[in-house]
């Protein structure tokens, strides 16, 4: 749950989370941006992994990193997620909360964002 004005600092899920599963179950407009960033770019950031549950980068300053990828969660979808990958999002333009359920693979093993988008999308 993202409350009204929130800004979220760049990090992957967890310390092997590949990927998610994230359902919009409410958006209720589109100033929500989630942004990507390459692990080139974000190298010099200190992590902090919050006691083992995230790869945060410490201090991270927005402004001075270009995103390889953005993107606004509409209502009603349902993404495949790229957590391996560094993001942050950006909910300071909205008035409102944006609620997404986000689910997790409880013991990633081996699997990769790839591995589930070929079963999922038949690539």
């Amino acid at each position: 749950m993202s409350k009204p004005g929130l800004y979220y600092r760049a990090h992957k899920d967890g310390l092997k989370c590949r990927i998610s599963l994230n359902y919009t179950t409410q958006i209720l407009d589109d100033k929500c941006i989630t942004s990507w960033y390459s692990d080139d770019d974000l190298k010099n950031y200190l992590i902090d992994t919050l006691n083992g549950v995230s790869r945060e980068c410490v201090g991270f300053k927005k402004n001075l990193h270009l995103p390889i990828k953005t993107m606004t969660a509409k209502p009603n979808e349902c993404i495949l997620f790229n957590t391996d990958i560094f993001h942050d999002w950006d909910n300071t333009q909205s008035d409102n909360y944006r609620v997404v359920l986000t689910l997790h693979l409880t013991n990633p093993g081996d699997v990769y964002f790839d591995d589930v988008k070929k079963l999922l999308f038949n690539l």
